[in-house]
């Protein structure tokens, strides 16, 4: 068939009246069946594109992220390290399969344990153990351990367990009694991580038999302790230790005093055994380093009395903790300023028990303080209960700079204080308003501008008070008051 000129498109039933060839024929034909359902199809593509976009959100966003962010989002649930979180990781591998095997592959929810050793069935606890502990991937271990029974068979398999682990611990608390604690004896030398040891024996005298204790003797990164022992009966790395909690007798501290020169943060909590030593070691009262001292006093005991035997020259922080009806030590407390001549930044009062001019004394002689706390201190009025708030008028008027005390001018009280912390106020609101008030919108030249205040307060405000505090809130003071409601001529604001 000859042409002079090109054809047109033609359509299928045009082309087959020309006698083409099928093999050239054919495929344009199949295309142009094909087009209209193509088409077709595409158009309900576009018309079902609304259906699927709202199909696609049902599922929800959380399962959706990569691996590591949710992997992130888990290890935020956990408590703060070394603290134990047992049963997050179990609930959040409950919640789907892509859950459990996202916790099963972050090894730092499974690094924390707090154990009860169980006797009945000790097997089988070894073997959940294990597991838990494979699935830490390596990271450093959080252990805590209790049992107050002794070593038998029943205790071997769970110990072998932790003792497998022992170059991964990096913190240990262990509660057992005396002799238990020599079930640990293998790890000695092999604890290459550890940094904390808490060892609370349990037993008559706070230990239970007399052996040496030096499981932990070699501890090369081990900075921080908390004993309730005798410090005479344990052998550690006690020259690189620079932070500890001991609960003991005065003896055992005094001994624990030689032992430890780089000391920089103490703890003596709930110290005992008798209020004096006739005749205390020639080398006292010795010098030390100390940073922080944090008195907590349960019982009526012995801690007070430290101050007899320890000068402290690079002191900044002081905390006093006591429950009971402890006499003040206002004697040996203003001695050991006067001795150590240390430049005290923060000091905290909780639960004391003191006078209105011990105190004041005390503050006088502290006019390097930055920041005070005085919480549920009360004033010593004599025996029995019935003690009244320190917190009160005659002390914010001592504090408040440029107010006259009767016809004597008072000396300004702490002035270079930044922080204040108060709690348990039996005080009108209107004077506590006027000495934050004269420490920050009017200080003097020689007094500091306070940044922060925190009150604790159970009761509700003096009218116009609140207000007053938190226009120094607007101008730039931190302000945290636990209650602020408002009370206007004895009623409650609505």
């Amino acid at each position: 068939m000859c042409m002079k000129h090109p054809p047109v498109p033609n359509t299928p039933s045009q082309i087959r009246k020309v006698n083409m060839p099928p093999e050239i024929s054919q495929p344009v034909i199949d295309i142009s069946l094909t087009e209209t359902p193509l088409a077709q199809m595409e158009q309900r593509q576009i018309s079902l594109q609304p259906k699927q976009i709202v199909h696609v959100a049902l599922l929800p966003p959380i399962r959706r992220p990569p691996v590591e962010l949710l992997a992130n989002i888990f290890s935020l649930c956990m408590p703060e390290y070394p603290a134990p979180g047992l049963q997050i990781p179990l609930i959040l591998g409950r919640v789907c399969r892509h859950w459990r095997a996202t916790t099963l592959s972050t090894g730092n929810l499974w690094r924390s344990m707090d154990l009860a050793l169980d006797v009945v069935d000790p097997h089988t606890q070894a073997a959940q153990v294990q597991s838990w502990l494979s699935r830490s991937s390596g990271y450093p271990l959080s252990i805590i351990f209790r049992y107050m029974g002794d070593i038998s068979e029943y205790t071997q398999p769970l110990v072998h367990t932790l003792l497998e682990h022992s170059q991964r611990w990096e913190y240990i608390e262990i509660h057992v009694t005396g002799p238990f604690v020599q079930a640990f004896a293998p790890a000695k030398g092999h604890m290459a991580l550890l940094q904390q040891l808490q060892l609370c024996l349990i037993g008559k005298g706070k230990t239970s038999f007399d052996m040496m204790i030096d499981t932990f003797a070699v501890a090369p990164k081990l900075h921080s302790v908390v004993l309730h022992a005798h410090a005479s009966s344990l052998r550690l790395p006690w020259e690189q230790l620079t932070e500890c909690t001991i609960s003991a007798s005065i003896y055992s501290i005094l001994e624990f005093l030689r032992l430890t020169p780089n000391l920089v943060n103490c703890c003596l909590d709930d110290c005992f055994g008798g209020y004096h030593i006739a005749e205390p070691p020639p080398e006292f009262p010795r010098i030390s380093n100390w940073l922080s001292l944090h008195l907590v006093q349960i019982t009526r005991g012995c801690g007070l009395v430290i101050f007899q035997y320890i000068t402290l020259p690079f002191l900044h922080d002081i905390t006093f903790d006591i429950y009971d009806m402890a006499e003040w030590p206002q004697e040996d407390f203003m001695e050991f300023l006067s001795r150590s001549a240390c430049s005290l930044k923060r000091l905290a009062l909780l639960r004391v028990l003191l006078t209105l001019q011990d105190l004041a004394e005390c503050l006088r002689a502290l006019p390097s303080l930055l920041e005070l706390e005085i919480d549920r201190a009360r004033i010593l009025e004599g025996e029995g209960e019935g003690h009244q708030p320190i917190l009160n008028d005659e002390l914010l008027l001592r504090l408040t700079p440029g107010v006259r005390l009767g016809e004597i001018e008072q000396p300004i009280l702490l002035p270079q204080l930044q922080v204040i912390k108060f709690g348990l106020l039996d005080c009108h609101d209107t004077n506590l308003a006027d000495m934050i008030n004269s420490r920050w919108s009017q200080p003097s030249t020689h007094v500091s501008r306070l940044k922060s205040v925190h009150l604790k307060y159970h009761r509700e405000w003096e009218r116009g008070v609140m207000s007053r505090l938190e226009q120094f809130e607007a101008q730039g003071l931190q302000l945290s008051v636990m209650n602020r409601k408002i009370i206007y001529d004895g009623q409650m604001a609505k």
